[in-house]
């Protein structure tokens, strides 16, 4: 209870209890009181209602009180005007009620509702990402050149995370990394068109780590938006093959954007390293073909060094090939009877056993064979071992027995250095019986 003017007369052990002081202190105390709050809208809220209860109102408030410990009570006060007998007010009686528990509850129903909205944001991003990728997973899944696989990421990694631009930049033969691909706007200075992967830079940076690099946005110039960047490597069992060069104007990369195209360009480059092998065997059962198609003629030049050498130079030329050779068998030993394309034949010849190295295996198993990297095979002559990457070779026939073998060679660095060399053979000639 409280007089006109505002000082206490009574309270109850449970109001005591509330404010966590004493009855008797309470007893005579007048406004401000030491539960309510220093200052702030609380503390301006309790004495705008004080004032209109003791000016002959009524009502029902909010509050909010600190204990002298520090810990703050919710409260509802119910407050009532007290009117003597002749119309006279004579003070205030106020009823509290803690309701902590409540408003603990309530801010935790409160709390849980927001968690529940973000999760069901979160839960809508991982399904729009893992469809994304459904999607792209599917697009490539049929793809069968590095072209196709090449445009499905561009596109895909475009609509993802919404970017002005993007690139594939792949290492080339001759170790140089060419941008063989574009969509969209990209600024010339941040992805040029050829550079080695051993200067400073972030696409090389990528490339060499096999990590993913994210930059600070980028000013572009006065009133346009910055630049954010991304360089995710395209990488392959052995190392690097390229980098896909991303930017956003527009808004950052998010967590999410960051996985989804880690994602991305992790499945491409499974589908391109499928291409590549795809298309480097198709290039060699072609060579294959066609030097099969030409190595029994070999036979009928033996005796004549310049038409040996003529139609060794338009086999070599047929097939693009770097060298072509002729090697015949005499007994259980191969040598080498004529070669064009290469430097010179070396006056003393190192003469192959059958069934030892590339060309011996050739006879013995009376098969064409092509290597991808002759580095990962053995080759018993070391001419041969220093010049030469890739070979394709198949055995020459009289009759029925093997009189040597025709084999063609490149220089160039195959496509498959990375990974495991190809070597297979073709249609098999059965021996007599």
């Amino acid at each position: 209870m409280m007089d006109r003017g505002g000082r206490i007369l009574d309270v109850n052990e449970r109001f005591a209890e509330i404010v966590g002081i004493p009855r008797d202190k309470i007893i005579g105390l007048r406004p401000p009181f030491p539960w309510w709050l220093e200052e702030g809208p609380e503390r301006e809220h309790v004495e705008e209602a004080l004032a209109s209860v003791i000016e002959g109102g009524s009502g029902e408030f909010d509050f909010t009180f600190r204990r002298p410990d520090g810990r703050r009570v919710n409260v509802i006060l119910n407050a009532n005007v007290v009117v003597g007998s002749d119309g006279e007010r004579l003070g205030v009686v106020a009823i509290v009620k803690d309701v902590s528990d409540r408003v603990a509850a309530q801010a935790e129903r409160d709390e849980l509702v927001e968690t529940l909205a973000a999760e069901r944001v979160q839960l809508g991003m991982v399904l729009q990402r893992l469809s994304r990728l459904q999607g792209f997973t599917a697009s490539i899944a049929e793809r069968m050149t590095q072209a196709e696989v090449i445009e499905s990421l561009l596109s895909a990694a475009r609509e993802a995370v919404r970017a002005s631009g993007a690139a594939v930049i792949l290492l080339t033969e001759d170790d140089m990394l060419a941008v063989v691909a574009t969509d969209g706007e990209l600024d010339p200075q941040m992805i040029p068109a050829t550079s080695s992967p051993t200067v400073a830079g972030d696409i090389q940076e990528a490339f060499r780590t096999g990590r993913a690099r994210w930059l600070e946005p980028r000013p572009r110039g006065e009133g346009a938006p910055d630049d954010r960047w991304g360089f995710v490597p395209l990488v392959r069992r052995g190392g690097s093959m390229g980098v896909l060069a991303i930017c956003c104007p527009e808004t950052t990369f998010t967590a999410e954007d960051r996985a989804t195209l880690e994602t991305m360009v992790w499945q491409a480059s499974q589908a391109l390293e499928r291409a590549r092998l795809l298309e480097s065997e198709a290039r060699s059962r072609h060579t294959l073909a066609r030097v099969l198609a030409v190595s029994d003629a070999a036979l009928e030049w033996l005796d004549s060094d310049d038409a040996l050498q003529s139609l060794l130079r338009r086999i070599r030329e047929a097939v693009a090939a770097d060298s072509a050779s002729l090697l015949v068998l005499e007994g259980d030993t191969l040598y080498v009877r004529a070669t064009d394309g290469l430097e010179r034949i070396p006056a003393e010849q190192v003469p192959i056993p059958l069934a030892k190295g590339f060309s011996g295996r050739i006879a013995a198993e009376r098969a064409p064979v092509v290597v991808e990297d002759v580095s990962r095979v053995e080759v018993v002559s070391p001419w041969l071992r220093e010049r030469l990457r890739s070979v394709v070779g198949v055995p020459i026939f009289r009759a029925d027995d093997v009189a040597g073998v025709l084999h063609v060679g490149s220089t160039l660095r195959v496509p498959t250095r990375h990974g495991p060399p190809i070597a297979y053979g073709g249609s098999r000639r059965p021996r007599p019986p």
